[in-house]
């Protein structure tokens, strides 16, 4: 007898429900301390059996784009409260080719923030006992780990993708919105990805993109229509987001779609992306030189 961490997906392509092992790699990437459920060290706890005509390698369902074979476990470990946030940020993956080849974002390494990734997966009933914080600008998604794995994973292929809405101080110059095809709570699961940015890993900011929140939106439609009318729109699948979204009759937004530029809002979107680093860098040296020790403060160095 023994114990074993398993994630438990979906096959496309048969509709039956399969197990995938998760065994390889917690044995390969030896995970330090115990996981939540197990009664000792993982190395020496876990082994595999030798039924490897059924029970295909996690990396087969999970790793469908460039999600990081170690998403799932990390994502665990966040839920237990074992993911170590003060030194590190979730490692989602690298920069999907969508972000690269139609939008021309850099092949980064993509991170989201633990508080993000658990908000994103707990209901806030969950998070209430847990002793979560609550209130104004709080809010909890209630996805589940594997629904944001599929939400995140859907999101290289995504139906939308635009600018986000402008805010006060403009602080969103960076940010990207994608509409996935994934169902979640009466609309569509949406990520919003920060890019040409910084993450923290191993205690040090590192060059990367980000996924600043994942969540359900039921009002899709009107976002995008919102998008093409603000020039904000960066890309959309015509045939796909009449498939997911209901068109309501004298909707003329397809028709604009077809007609939006997307090459100069993309080109517009990465000159706002350039101004605001260079804001960013002028407000470094600022501080650099303001301060009497030529250096500025370990806060405002993980600011930048």
């Amino acid at each position: 007898m023994y114990n074993v961490i398993v994630n438990i997906g979906r096959a496309k392509n048969d509709g039956v429900f399969h197990l995938y092992d998760l065994t390889n790699d917690i044995k390969n990437k030896r995970i330090a301390g115990r996981l939540s459920g197990l009664s000792g060290p993982v190395g020496n706890r876990i082994t595999n059996d030798s039924h490897e005509s059924t029970i295909r390698s996690s990396s087969e369902n999970v790793n469908r784009y460039s999600v990081d074979d170690d998403l799932p476990i990390n994502l665990q470990l966040v839920l237990n409260g074992d993911f170590d946030a003060k030194s590190n940020e979730v490692h989602i993956g690298t920069t999907s080719n969508f972000l690269t080849k139609e939008i021309g974002a850099e092949a980064l390494d993509l991170y989201m923030p633990a508080e993000k990734a658990y908000r994103a997966m707990v209901t806030e009933e969950r998070a209430v006992f847990e002793g979560k914080p609550t209130g104004s600008g709080i809010n909890y998604h209630g996805l589940g780990l594997e629904g944001l794995v599929d939400i995140l994973n859907a999101s290289e292929k995504p139906i939308a993708a635009f600018t986000d809405t402008p805010s006060k101080g403009n602080k969103r110059e960076n940010r990207i919105v994608l509409v996935t095809d994934v169902k979640a709570q009466g609309g569509l699961g949406v990520v919003i990805e920060e890019l040409d940015t910084k993450a923290l890993t191993n205690d040090k900011m590192v060059k990367a993109n980000k996924a600043i929140t994942v969540y359900p939106k039921g009002n899709v439609q009107s976002a995008i229509q919102e998008a093409i009318a603000d020039n904000r729109i960066l890309y959309l699948d015509e045939k796909r987001s009449q498939t997911h979204l209901a068109v309501r009759k004298g909707a003329n937004y397809p028709t604009v779609g077809r007609k939006a530029d997307f090459a100069n809002n993309i080109r517009r979107f990465w000159e706002n992306v350039k101004w605001k680093n260079q804001a960013r860098r002028d407000t470094l040296h600022r501080l650099v030189s303001d301060n009497k020790n030529d250096a500025v403060p370990h806060m405002e160095q993980h600011r930048f």
